[in-house]
C-alpha cells in the first residue's frame, strides 16, 4: 500500500476549517475522502470531522479506492481528493465519465509543496487528450455566430442544420491566471491547467484546489469553465493562514460569483406557431398571437443580458409531446442537450417532469371555457319566478275564496227573483242572461278573466256580489302589476347557474376549443369522467369533425351568445375588448378545464446553469420586469362598466312556456269538442252527466298543462331534502304524467277511428244557443 511521502497536520487543519466555512452557507450532506495518508493521519482527520457532526467516509490508499458513486437526489456531496496520490487522475477521469462534476457536488483537491507524486503524474498524463463536449468546438461556435436566422417555419425539423437565428456578443477571452499561484506556491499552473481542460467542467462546477503556500498556509482556488469550448477559469476564492480562519476573497454565493459569463453562448429554444411572430418579438403588433412566446423570449433576453452571455435562439412549433417514443419541441431540445433554456413557458405534466426540470413560474397562464352567461329564460321558467311558492298558494287561495263567495252571491240573486219594478230593466237583464242559472264553470271563467284583465259574460246585480267583484279586481290588479314588472326584469336577466364543468356539459351552450397544439393534447388525454364526456360528446362526437377553431372565430361566436369557447384568456381578452360592446362584456364567465398549474420556465435535468438562471429570473421578478412583460403582451379581463344600459330582444325561447300553455289550451278545447260530439253520437249522455265528465276532463287538462309548462316547480318540490308528503305526492304525479303524451296519442287514434265510423251513420247534431254555438248534448 502506497502513501504520501510526506504529510503534515496543516492539511488536516485546513480541511477542518474548510468544512466549518462551508457549513455556514451550504453544509454537505456527506463527505467522501480519497487519501494516501498514513493511517494515523487518517484517524486524526476522522476524529476532527466527527466532532463537527459531518458524516465522513475515508478511503485511504489507492488499492482501497472504490469507483466514485453519485449521491442521491437533492444531496450535496463533498469529494475530498489527495492530489499526491498516483491514482488521483484516474479517479477524476472516472468522476468525469459519471458527470460527478455537475452541481450540487463539490470537489476539493489538495496540493502540498512536497507533492512530488503529483508532478510525476502530470508529466506522465497525456495532456493532449481532451474530453469532448458535444457541439462545443470553436469552429462550431464561430459557425453559430455567423449563421443567418431563418424566417421559414418549413425548416424547423432540420435541427442539425438550422443553427441559431439570433446571436448577441462576441467570443470569450479567458482572463489571466492569478500570478500569486506561481509566486507563493510550487504549483505548476500550466500543467494543471492542461489537466483541468480535459475535464468536463462548466459554469456550475464547484471544483476547488487547496494549494499549500510556501509559508504553510493554503489558497483555495476554484476552477470552472464559462461555456462550451471555453478555456478553464482559475479564480482565487479564499485564503487560510496563521489565524486559523478561512478568509473569503470573493462572493461566497456561487450565483453572485459567476453571474458574468463573458459572452459564453446560452442556447434558448422558443415556440413559434405563426410566421408573423418572427418579425414582432419585441413590439405589440398582433400581441394576441404567440403571446406566451413573446413574453418568455423578452424575459429570456433580459436574463441573458444580465448574465452577460451570448443568446443563441432556435424555433420550434411545439412545446414538447411524446411522438413515436421520443420527445419533440422544447422538451426534446432540452432532453437531447440541444438547448440550455426554454424561452417559452411550459405547462406542467408528470411525464415532462421526468425528463426536464421546472425552474420557476414566469407566465401566469389562465385557460378555460369563456362564455356569456345565457339568458335566465334558457334555463328556468321565468313565468313562475316572480312570486315565491307561498305567494302563489296565497293567491290561488284568495281566488278560490272570492270564487266561492261570488258563487254564493250570484246564486242568492237568482233565487230571490226579480227585484226590479221596471219591466224594461227586467227584460234587458233577461236578454243579458241575468236570469240564467250560475254554474261553477261560470265562476271559474269570471275569476280567470279578472286575473287576465278580461271581462265576463256574467255580472252581479246585487250589492254583495258587486262588492266581492270589486275587491277581487283590486287585488288582482296589484298582483298583475307586480307580476308584469318582475317578468320584464327577468326577461332581461342572465343566469349564473352554469358554474361547473358538469353544468356546462348539460347546458344548451355550444362548445368549441381554440385550435392550438396543447389544447388538442390535453383534451384528447383527459381521463376524468366529466372532462372526458365534454370532449367525446360536445367537442369531438363520433361521426363529426372535432370542434377546434381559430381564436377570432371562437370569440366572434361568444359575442353572439349561447357559445362557450376554450382559449387562453390573456390573449383572447384582447379580441374581446376590441370587438364586444360595453354591455356585452358584462357576464363573461370562465370555467377551467385543463388541470394544470401555471406555465413554468424549464431547463435541462441537472442543468449546469440552474442556479444562475434561477437567480437572474428572480431578479427580473423582483424588479418588475415580469409584471411589465405580462402587461405588455397580455390583456386583463374587460371591466363591466355599463351593465343594464341596453335591452335584449325577447325571442321565442323566452316565450316558450306561455306559448306552451296556449298550445295545450287549444288542444284541450279541441279535445272537449271532439268528446262532446262523441258523447252525443254514441248516446253516452244518457248514462253519464256531461257536466261532470267535462269538469273531470278540465281538471285533468289543468294538471297536464301545469306539469308540462312548469316542470321546474314539480321537480324542486319532489326533490326536496328531506322529501315531504306533499313533495312525494307531486313527485308521484309528475312521474305518472311523464308518459301522458304517449297516452294521448293512443286515445287520439281511437277517437279518430270512432269518429270516422260515427259520422257515417248518425244524424246531424243540434246547435244549442245556450253554449254560444258549441256542440251540446240534447235529447
Amino acid at each position: 500500500m502506497n502513501f504520501s511521502r510526506s504529510h503534515d497536520t496543516k492539511s488536516e487543519e485546513f480541511i477542518e476549517h474548510y468544512l466549518k466555512f462551508r457549513k455556514k452557507a451550504a453544509p454537505p450532506s456527506q463527505v467522501t475522502a480519497f487519501l494516501c495518508w498514513p493511517p494515523a493521519a487518517s484517524v486524526r482527520l476522522y476524529r476532527r470531522l466527527s466532532s463537527q457532526m459531518v458524516p465522513l467516509c475515508v478511503h485511504n490508499g489507492c488499492s482501497r479506492w472504490p469507483y466514485p458513486q453519485p449521491p442521491g437526489p437533492d444531496e450535496m456531496a463533498l469529494f475530498l481528493v489527495d492530489g499526491a496520490c498516483h491514482c488521483a487522475i484516474s479517479l477524476l477521469d472516472q468522476a468525469n465519465a459519471s458527470r460527478l462534476f455537475d452541481p450540487p457536488n463539490t470537489w476539493l483537491i489538495l496540493h502540498s509543496n512536497e507533492d512530488e507524486v503529483s508532478q510525476h503524474l502530470l508529466n506522465d498524463h497525456n495532456l493532449d487528450t481532451q474530453i469532448s463536449i458535444e457541439g462545443s468546438s470553436d469552429n462550431d461556435l464561430d459557425h453559430l455566430q455567423n449563421q443567418d436566422h431563418k424566417t421559414s417555419l418549413d425548416e424547423w425539423d432540420k435541427k442539425e442544420e438550422s443553427g441559431p437565428s439570433i446571436k448577441m456578443g462576441g467570443s470569450y477571452q479567458p482572463g489571466d491566471i492569478d500570478p500569486r499561484l506561481e509566486e507563493s506556491t510550487r504549483l505548476d499552473v500550466h500543467k494543471w491547467n492542461a489537466l483541468m481542460n480535459g475535464l468536463n467542467l462548466h459554469v456550475g462546477t464547484q471544483m476547488f484546489l487547496g494549494i499549500q503556500t510556501l509559508d504553510g498556509g493554503f489558497l483555495l482556488v476554484e476552477v470552472y469553465r464559462m461555456g462550451r469550448g471555453q478555456s478553464v477559469v482559475w479564480q482565487l476564492f479564499a485564503e487560510w493562514g496563521s489565524q486559523d480562519v478561512i478568509r473569503a476573497t470573493s462572493e461566497p454565493e456561487l450565483s453572485r460569483r459567476r453571474m458574468n459569463l463573458h459572452l459564453a453562448p446560452l442556447r434558448v429554444v422558443v415556440v413559434v406557431t405563426n410566421n408573423d411572430t418572427l418579425q414582432h418579438f419585441y413590439d405589440i403588433h398582433n400581441k394576441h398571437i404567440d403571446s406566451i412566446s413573446k413574453m418568455g423570449f423578452v424575459l429570456a433576453r433580459h436574463a441573458v443580458e444580465m448574465l452577460n452571455a451570448s443568446l443563441v435562439v432556435r424555433y420550434d412549433p411545439s412545446w414538447g409531446y411524446m411522438v413515436n417514443g421520443s420527445w419533440d419541441g422544447i422538451v426534446g431540445y432540452l432532453q437531447r442537450d440541444e438547448a440550455d433554456l426554454g424561452g417559452t413557458a411550459v405547462l406542467y405534466t408528470s411525464e415532462r417532469a421526468k425528463v426536464i426540470h421546472y425552474l420557476l413560474m414566469t407566465t401566469p397562464t389562465k385557460l378555460g371555457f369563456v362564455f356569456r352567461q345565457p339568458p335566465l329564460s334558457t334555463v328556468r321558467n321565468v313565468f313562475t319566478m316572480p312570486f315565491s311558492g307561498t305567494v302563489w298558494i296565497s293567491s290561488a287561495a284568495l281566488l278560490a275564496v272570492c270564487g266561492l263567495l261570488l258563487y254564493a252571491a250570484l246564486q242568492w240573486e237568482r233565487l230571490s227573483g226579480d227585484n226590479m219594478e221596471d219591466p224594461k230593466v227586467n227584460d234587458y237583464l233577461k236578454s243579458m242572461g241575468a236570469d240564467q242559472k250560475v254554474s261553477w264553470s261560470d265562476v271559474v271563467l269570471l275569476s280567470v278573466g279578472a286575473v287576465c284583465q278580461q271581462g265576463s259574460p256574467i255580472e252581479s246585480r246585487g250589492t254583495p256580489g258587486r262588492i266581492i267583484s270589486l275587491f277581487l279586481f283590486i287585488v288582482v290588479i296589484f298582483l298583475y302589476t307586480s307580476y308584469s314588472a318582475c317578468i320584464v326584469a327577468l326577461l332581461q336577466s342572465s343566469t349564473n347557474s352554469i358554474k361547473t364543468l358538469k353544468d356546462l356539459l348539460h347546458s344548451r351552450l355550444d362548445l368549441a376549443v381554440e385550435d392550438i397544439i396543447y389544447n388538442r393534447y390535453f383534451f384528447e388525454k383527459a381521463n376524468e369522467p366529466i372532462r372526458r364526456a365534454i370532449y367525446q360528446k360536445r367537442i369531438a362526437p363520433k361521426g363529426s369533425t372535432p370542434r377546434f377553431i381559430k381564436l377570432e372565430e371562437g370569440v366572434a361566436k361568444v359575442k353572439k351568445g349561447m357559445f362557450a369557447f376554450h382559449f387562453e384568456v390573456g390573449t383572447g381578452y384582447k379580441l374581446v375588448s376590441e370587438t364586444f360592446e360595453e354591455d356585452e362584456k358584462c357576464g363573461l364567465t370562465r370555467i377551467p378545464y385543463i388541470q394544470v398549474v401555471d406555465a413554468y420556465l424549464v431547463i435541462q435535468k441537472r442543468s449546469v446553469y440552474k442556479e444562475i438562471i434561477s437567480v437572474a429570473f428572480r431578479k427580473l421578478q423582483e424588479r418588475g420586469f415580469q409584471s411589465w412583460a405580462w402587461n405588455r403582451f397580455y390583456t386583463k379581463k374587460p371591466e363591466c362598466i355599463s351593465r343594464g344600459s341596453s335591452f335584449m330582444s325577447v325571442g321565442l325561447i323566452d316565450c316558450y312556456p306561455a306559448m306552451l300553455v296556449l298550445v295545450y289550451g287549444a288542444m284541450c278545447s279541441i279535445g272537449v269538442l271532439v268528446l262532446e260530439i262523441l258523447v252525443y253520437k254514441s248516446f253516452i249522455g244518457s248514462l253519464l252527466s256531461m257536466k261532470l265528465f267535462v269538469s273531470l276532463l278540465l281538471v285533468a287538462a289543468v294538471i297536464i298543462i301545469v306539469a308540462e309548462a312548469f316542470p321546474s316547480s314539480f321537480k324542486e318540490i319532489s326533490e326536496a331534502d328531506p322529501p315531504s308528503i306533499y313533495g312525494r305526492v307531486l313527485g308521484f304525479i309528475s312521474a305518472r304524467l311523464a308518459n301522458i303524451g304517449e297516452v294521448f296519442q293512443v286515445v287520439w287514434r281511437a277517437l279518430s277511428d270512432t269518429l270516422a265510423a260515427i259520422f257515417s251513420s248518425r244524424e246531424t247534431p243540434v246547435i244549442s244557443p245556450r253554449y254560444g254555438g258549441h256542440m251540446s248534448l240534447l235529447k
